[in-house]
């Protein structure tokens, strides 16, 4: 169960990563398209960028200077930080279950399913 839960973080650290570099090149590609003939740049292309890709857009193009990723001009918020609590994916998770005590109970579910067969088919024949 940890392994499998350090692997999930690990790929999905190494998604979120890949995703930032993806979006940083997308964002400078658009710059230079941009600086190079705004007349033929395509305003659809941005649709592909988030929030911090046009904040890194504006950026590259020397219009606005780039935010840092955490906030820390705002002190902590706790009831903020509840709702995000509550909102989180990871709190309403539930543990995995041991593998040999699902194989016990599939056993015992089997067996009983047999017995009861056996019985009836006892009964019926008897």
């Amino acid at each position: 169960m940890g392994e499998r839960r350090t692997n999930f973080e690990a790929a999905a650290k190494a998604a979120s990563r890949a995703r930032d570099f993806a979006e940083h090149e997308l964002a400078a590609t658009l710059a230079r398209d941009f600086r190079s003939d705004p007349a033929t740049f395509d305003p659809k292309r941005l649709m592909a960028l988030g929030s911090d890709g046009l904040g890194e857009l504006l950026a590259c193009l020397d219009l606005a200077e780039p935010e840092p990723k955490g906030r820390g001009d705002e002190p902590p918020n706790p009831e903020k930080s509840a709702v995000i609590r509550k909102a989180d994916w990871s709190a309403m998770r539930r543990p995995e279950r041991p593998m040999w005590l699902v194989g016990v109970a599939w056993g015992l579910a089997a067996g009983t399913v047999v017995l009861a067969i056996g019985l009836l088919a006892r009964l019926i024949y008897s």
